[in-house]
């Protein structure tokens, strides 16, 4: 099934499908809200996370989009200045797949409570 047909949720770096009858359902009982905040995680900087790759630019390129990737946020701090970055790497390793990329290439995003990755 393909990731337009549902939503990807993880679970103890366990992907399970979730499709949308059981998605319309949770929103049903549960409310938008509640059923938004269930599709996010929140990723703090130097916390390693599986993710599906999205079908960015970057990810296209790297020929990763799709697949199950691990993700490390990394800070980066530069005098007064601080700017966050992704290391992604192969499910399970501890080598670095390529060189980091920026946080919405690989599916990580800055909300009100901080950084967050979709399920």
């Amino acid at each position: 099934m393909s990731r337009k047909q549902g939503v990807w949720y993880h679970n103890d770096w366990k992907a399970t499908h979730i499709d949308d009858r059981e998605l319309q359902a949770l929103q049903w009982e549960l409310g938008d809200e509640a059923a938004t905040a269930l599709r996010h995680r929140t990723v703090a900087p130097g916390q390693r996370v599986r993710l599906v790759a999205p079908f960015s630019e970057v990810c296209m390129h790297m020929r990763v989009a799709g697949q199950q990737m691990d993700a490390v946020l990394l800070e980066h701090l530069d005098g007064d200045r601080c700017w966050y970055s992704a290391q992604l790497y192969q499910p399970g390793s501890a080598t670095p797949f390529s060189f980091p990329i920026t946080t919405g290439e690989a599916g990580i995003f800055d909300g009100d409570d901080g950084f967050y990755t979709n399920y």
